[in-house]
């Protein structure tokens, strides 16, 4: 075998087991590219779902109907692999501008419970009917600040144009963040210049601007510190004294803020 032979062989030789170890090189990115393909189909599946109201016809569904104004819980029960959510109370109906104070103890479900209401849980089994999407505002433990100018924060989920500027500026005034006027047009990550309390305080103050005809939170009153929380209660018995109220905590609201307290049930979990 010549020298030129010799190297054409090598030359193959390598092609061949470059070619077979082609898998092995690439392993973790097609591991990778499985994993999210696999969450994509997973997610667009629950869309169609959703879009085709197969959930709400299976039996252990919660269901959502749509309703006229008021809010109506019937047969409630959550099922989840930690802790099982029923209410004192059934059924549950709240005329526009009632308020009610779902009361539980710490690991009773409240957080769970919050997210059934706000169509982000459905195993379980009963019925759901709230009013439009566009009727009520949800503000969870943790309030969302997203990254922006201070005044996109505030209009949010619409643009800065969808409210006049006067509004914006009374709105952030009446929840006590005054000193922030001059930073509306000032582009940061508000998430981790603004307290936990104040953070709340600008969810507020969306309620404020969106006008929603119910209000659904998750403990929320207890993360404000005390005079913005004296604030936002005033606030809540004058003018939005109208808003219908869903509040889930523990009952350490002032007095006078509902008009109807229902205790939280817990039980064992379910192996989904």
């Amino acid at each position: 075998m010549t020298i030129g032979e010799l190297m054409l062989v090598v030359g193959a030789f390598n092609q061949v087991q470059g070619a077979l170890r082609w898998f092995i090189n690439n392993f973790a990115g097609i591991a990778n590219w499985r994993a999210i393909l696999h969450r994509v189909i997973s997610f667009h599946r629950a869309l169609r779902e959703l879009s085709q109201g197969d959930c709400a016809a299976r039996p252990d569904r919660i269901r959502r109907d749509p309703a006229e104004g008021g809010i109506e819980i019937e047969g409630l029960s959550i099922l989840t692999p930690y802790v099982s959510v029923r209410l004192g109370e059934d059924p549950i109906r709240l005329a526009p501008g009632e308020r009610l104070l779902l009361k539980g103890t710490s690991g009773s479900g409240k957080t769970i419970l919050f997210r059934t209401l706000a169509g982000l849980w459905d195993r379980g089994a009963g019925r759901i009917a709230m009013p439009q999407a566009g009727a009520v505002m949800y503000l969870p433990t943790r309030a969302y600040v997203p990254p922006g100018r201070l005044i996109d924060v505030l209009g949010y989920p619409h643009s800065a144009a969808h409210f006049p500027r006067p509004e914006v500026e009374a709105a952030l005034q009446t929840v006590g963040l005054g000193h922030l006027m001059a930073s509306l047009d000032v582009d940061e990550h508000w998430e981790k210049l603004l307290s936990e309390s104040e953070k709340h305080c600008v969810s507020f103050a969306r309620v404020i601007l969106n006008r929603p005809q119910w209000l659904v939170m998750d403990d929320t009153l207890p993360q404000l510190d005390p005079d913005a929380r004296d604030r936002i209660v005033t606030l809540l018995r004058g003018p939005l004294a109208h808003l219908g109220l869903i509040d889930i905590g523990n009952g350490g609201t002032p007095q006078g803020v509902f008009t109807r307290t229902v205790e939280i049930l817990a039980g064992e979990g379910v192996a989904l």
